[in-house]
C-alpha cells in the first residue's frame, strides 16, 4: 500500500499535550489489558516527566498533527520508544515508511532498530515481523525486538 502525502516536523513543548492525548487513544486499551485499568495521574505524571520535544517527530497530514515517534540516538542502537498515528491514519503505510526512514538511518550508523511492543498488541508485533523485526527477549510485559545493523 502506498503511503499517505505527510511531512514530518520536530515537536516542540507546545506539543506535549497533543503527543499525550495521542498515546492516550492509541494505547489506552493496550495498557488496560495489561495493567487493569489506565491510571490516569500515574501515565500524566510519567509523560509529563519524561517528555523530551527534542526526541520526538510529529507526522503531519494537510499541515495537521497525524501522529508523532520519539526515537532516543543510543551508542548502540537506535531505539523507538514511540510511534503512534491516529487511528483514520492507520493502515495506509505511513508507519511502514517511518520504520524503513529509520532503519535507513540506523544502517549508516551501523546500529540496529530497537524497540519495545506490549504483549497485548498482536498487531504492532506482527507489524513490526513484517518489517524485518526479530525477537530479542521477552518479558511479563513487554516484546523486545530489534532490526538488524546492516
Amino acid at each position: 500500500m502506498n503511503s499517505a502525502s505527510y511531512t514530518l516536523s520536530p515537536a516542540t513543548s507546545n506539543d506535549g499535550e497533543f503527543l499525550y492525548e495521542l498515546g492516550r487513544i492509541t494505547m489506552h486499551d493496550y495498557v488496560v489489558a495489561i495493567w487493569g485499568e489506565w491510571y490516569e495521574k500515574w501515565q500524566r505524571d510519567r509523560f509529563d516527566t519524561n517528555f523530551q520535544p527534542s526526541e520526538w517527530t510529529l507526522v503531519m497530514i494537510g499541515g495537521e498533527r497525524a501522529g508523532g515517534f520519539a526515537v532516543e540516538h543510543r551508542p548502540d542502537s537506535l531505539y523507538v520508544s514511540r510511534l503512534y498515528l491516529l487511528p483514520e491514519y492507520q493502515r495506509q503505510g505511513i508507519g511502514a515508511d517511518i520504520i524503513r526512514r529509520l532503519q535507513s538511518e540506523a544502517s549508516r550508523r551501523h546500529v540496529p532498530v530497537t524497540l519495545n511492543v506490549l504483549r497485548s498488541n498482536r498487531l504492532a508485533l506482527q507489524f513490526y515481523k513484517r518489517h524485518g523485526f526479530h525477537l530479542t527477549h521477552e518479558d511479563d510485559k513487554c516484546f523486545h525486538l530489534s532490526s538488524a545493523a546492516q
